[in-house]
């Protein structure tokens, strides 16, 4: 009997040492999904001021496309402009994201250096400075089609975020989940 339970002790401690050698197979990450789980968040958050021709820097966040465009400081409209410009529009006014590179457009999404990309950077903004919920918008927040828009660079988002600390994305949104 004694030699059964020293055996049976045995076994124990060589299954647990066997287990804890054995690397656990950790699940890998489920794949994350642009149009399951990113458009989804631009389409409730986003698309309302940025997806038409003419949105704000002409950050067009209605599609993929227009999110790998990125943004530009070239307005869409100008009534005062005296020279013609040529067109952006999406999907037909170049092919690829080189090619509006060429436009004049830069990245919102690509890191510069160490620094997070310029639209985690205007996003962490706006949640730095929330507005108060059900409250009047500052009058230091203009609103409306005569708005000039300002689009920073990325290497102009410092000046930006320091003269304008109100005025991250979501521009003018109280509570940003």
């Amino acid at each position: 009997m004694p030699h059964r339970l020293l055996a049976s002790i045995a076994l124990l401690f060589i299954c647990c040492a066997a287990q804890a050698q054995t690397p656990s197979a950790t699940p890998a990450s489920p794949a994350i999904s642009y149009v399951k789980d990113i458009q989804p968040i631009l389409t409730e958050k986003c698309v309302a001021c940025h997806a038409c021709n003419d949105a704000p820097c002409q950050l067009n966040l209605g599609s993929g496309e227009g999110v790998s465009r990125g943004a530009s400081k070239i307005p869409v409209y100008q009534g005062e402009r005296s020279e013609a410009v040529a067109p952006t529009r999406l999907f037909y006014d170049a092919r690829d994201t080189e090619a509006w590179r060429g436009k004049g457009f830069y990245s919102v999404l690509e890191a510069q250096g160490s620094q997070a990309a310029l639209m985690a950077r205007m996003l962490d903004l706006g949640r730095s400075a929330p507005l108060p919920a059900n409250s009047k918008i500052p009058d230091e927040i203009a609103l409306g089609i005569n708005r000039e828009n300002v689009c920073p660079l990325p290497g102009e988002f410092n000046a930006y975020a320091a003269a304008h600390a109100q005025q991250g994305m979501p521009l003018a949104v109280a509570g940003l989940t």
